[in-house]
């Protein structure tokens, strides 16, 4: 699995947990979730080329840096937090790299708070999962890599946002409403079950 946020926000913030479904017991896949091990953003962005958190995009310095880690209370929750703050001309991702690709149903589970997207770009905060295969741009930099697209857009109402999902390699326009009027500045866990054998 590898999460991916381009920076089309003024910021993001992310909680993450991935596990796997088992008959008995649910495997946690995701080496702090909730990034408490992490100090700063330097050490959030950097790849340690083993299971843990980087940024993958790696379009331009500049780009990169965008990735941030906040550790100030946002919306009643003082954890630390994954933050994506930027222009919508640069992108950066937020991935985390599994130690064996899954061939079973995982389940990943997050909490996100957005706070702004901007209208020109209507659209931010993207969720995917994936794998790298034409080892260009990073994981999930195409559509063929991607088997879980979702990401979110502005709402009809001022205050507004949507969550869409749409495959991989259809055109942009072609999209499925998951939940539509959701606030700004507000904390939402979503759900997503993979089904990675289908």
């Amino acid at each position: 699995m590898k999460s991916r946020f381009p920076a089309v926000l003024l910021p993001l913030f992310l909680l993450s947990v991935l596990s796997m479904a088992l008959p008995a017991l649910a495997t946690d896949l995701v080496v702090d979730g909730d990034f408490e091990g992490h100090k700063n953003g330097a050490q959030l962005r950097k790849d340690g080329k083993g299971s843990d958190w980087y940024e993958s995009r790696k379009d331009t310095e500049e780009g990169s840096k965008l990735l941030m880690l906040s550790t100030k209370k946002i919306g009643g929750n003082a954890t630390h937090k994954a933050m994506i703050k930027g222009p919508p001309d640069l992108n950066t991702y937020l991935s985390h790299r599994l130690k064996k690709a899954q061939d079973l149903v995982v389940t990943v589970s997050f909490d996100i708070y957005i706070k702004e997207i901007l209208p020109d770009d209507n659209r931010s905060a993207f969720i995917l999962l994936g794998g790298i295969k034409d080892k260009k741009g990073g994981p999930n930099s195409t559509g063929k890599e991607r088997f879980v697209f979702m990401g979110f857009e502005n709402g009809a109402e001022p205050g507004k946002i949507n969550l869409f999902a749409r495959e991989g390699q259809t055109t942009w326009a072609e999209k499925t409403m998951v939940a539509e009027g959701l606030e700004l500045n507000n904390w939402y866990t979503i759900v997503i079950e993979a089904n990675v054998p289908e």
